[in-house]
């Protein structure tokens, strides 16, 4: 038997015409972040990058069983941290298990001790960021919005978080359209990512957020801070499926070529991933209860165009 050694090995690979391109595509580093308000790991394990929105053991639970990490998530009406909600979006209140309460924000402004607390909140969560189960801090919905808390309030309150985890601890909050000229100095330099929710029918609302970004948001943008956009990615349960479905998928092929283009975008978090209920509306006629998970093809849109799961190949097998 003849050996063949490395060098002759190497001469006779160099002499192999290959495409690398072609064989093996790279890992896209700009594939923007994919994230949903509706954090279920069970079924997001492998593809999206983080969650937000639970309890300290349910973020866990996430990351240890599914391997999901979360942003941890403060607002005015999270005042204590408990145990996971037996169902989602169901009113049901969280069993508190003596964890120290957040109460950074109050209903109206923060309260006396914000700053106490959020040395407080920090030092809960920072051994979960070097265990890798949180990434950083959701700093809320829309709390501007909502009449709880003006601008400077929330950028001291970010500018807070982003001293104590430092420049690698992910800060992002989501508001409404008009709340950015709450901020006296732009959009805060200590947020990670900023986005507003405005929702309409196929590809309009793509023409109407991209219309707001470029006039009211992109201009206020300071230092390494970017946007995420949040698709209305939901349907009314009364209305006929097939018209929605095909909707919400012109709808994603028309953010796709927006969000693939634009650097100042560093992700998609989609409003909603899970099928809900409201108490408001009986027998399923929530007008915004439909998911993503009600839309197949939405959702293996979704995974295609922005999953992780999607973006490495080894040997062309993708």
């Amino acid at each position: 038997m003849r050996t063949i050694t490395i060098k002759t090995l190497n001469i006779f690979l160099l002499l192999i015409p290959i495409n690398l391109a072609e064989c093996c595509p790279l890992y896209q580093p700009t594939r923007p972040i994919l994230s949903f308000y509706d954090y279920q790991p069970s079924t997001q394990s492998g593809w999206v990058d983080f969650g937000i929105d639970l309890p300290i053991d349910c973020l866990q639970r996430g990351y240890y069983q599914y391997g999901v990490p979360s942003l941890f998530r403060i607002g005015h009406n999270n005042e204590t941290w408990g145990d996971c909600l037996p169902v989602l979006n169901n009113g049901s209140t969280q069993v508190i298990y003596g964890l120290p309460s957040s109460r950074i924000y109050a209903n109206k402004g923060l309260y006396p001790d914000w700053y106490t607390n959020i040395k407080q909140t920090v030092e809960l969560i920072k051994p979960l960021m070097m265990e890798g189960v949180v990434t950083g801090v959701f700093l809320g919905d829309e709390q501007i919005c909502g009449g709880h808390q003006t601008g400077d309030q929330v950028e001291m309150v970010a500018e807070t978080f982003r001293y104590y985890l430092g420049d690698s601890a992910i800060i992002y909050m989501n508001e409404c359209a008009g709340a950015d000229s709450n901020f006296t100095r732009g959009i805060p330099s200590s947020l990670s990512y900023y986005s507003v929710d405005i929702y309409d029918k196929g590809i309009n609302e793509v023409i109407r957020v991209r219309e707001y970004y470029e006039k009211n948001i992109f201009p206020k943008l300071q230092n390494n801070t970017k946007v995420f956009i949040v698709p209305g990615i939901f349907g009314n349960p009364t209305q006929p499926m097939k018209p929605q479905q095909e909707l919400l998928l012109q709808k994603l092929e028309s953010y796709r070529e927006w969000v693939n283009n634009e650097t100042r975008i560093a992700g998609i978090n989609p409003w909603h991933y899970s099928h809900r209920t409201n108490i408001k509306y009986p027998n399923d006629t929530y007008p915004y209860g439909l998911g993503v998970v009600d839309f197949p093809k939405v959702l293996h849109r979704l995974r295609k165009y922005w999953g992780k799961d999607k973006q490495i190949c080894y040997a062309g097998n993708c």
